[in-house]
């Protein structure tokens, strides 16, 4: 599944360098904004490393572009709180009864993103524009409701929810996934 969400560290290193050569930036001026080392910058651009998810949110930021943007696009996923199902695509996984909690399948749906993003199980993950929206519509509630909800099923901290939450539309519940 990583495959699905992971680019190849070459396209996505020809698509760093396009995106800082079009900001006008030279390697030395986009190590210095992002605070990334020079040696890291020019290793990505080579595709022989590939960048955590804060390096990419900050290199994105840079080069004024999204995220979303250097990352292939992704097919559905979704969370069904009333079958207690998860969504890939058109593969259906089925979590468990109705004893199944909503909790549960929250923390099944950020498990199945780090999978796909190929990242270590407790690893941060930088979240899609699309990931939030299926996170908010499936929390539910005020957006301060919905940044709570998230610091504690990522394990992140307000500050960081709080961002997450910068981008978050509203949704109200109950969810089938998008």
């Amino acid at each position: 599944m990583a495959g699905m969400a992971t680019p190849d560290p070459e396209r996505l290193g020809k698509d760093l360098r396009a995106c800082r050569k079009a900001a006008g930036l030279r390697r030395h001026q986009a190590a210095a904004a992002t605070g990334i080392p020079f040696r890291d910058v020019a290793a990505f651009e080579r595709g022989r490393a590939y960048p955590a998810n804060r390096q990419l949110e900050r290199l994105a930021e840079a080069y004024g572009v999204k995220t979303d943007d250097l990352i292939p696009p992704r097919v559905g996923v979704g969370i069904d709180f009333e079958r207690k199902t998860l969504r890939v695509s058109t593969t259906v996984r089925i979590l468990g009864d109705s004893d199944t909690s909503e909790e549960r399948l929250l923390r099944e749906y950020l498990t199945l993103l780090r999978a796909m993003r190929g990242a270590p199980a407790g690893a941060s993950i930088s979240l899609r524009d699309d990931d939030l929206d299926a996170l908010a519509r499936a929390l539910g509630g005020s957006p301060d409701r919905i940044e709570e909800r998230l610091a504690d099923l990522m394990g992140i901290s307000p500050e960081a929810a709080a961002r997450l939450g910068e981008r978050l539309k509203p949704h109200p519940r109950p969810v089938v996934g998008s």
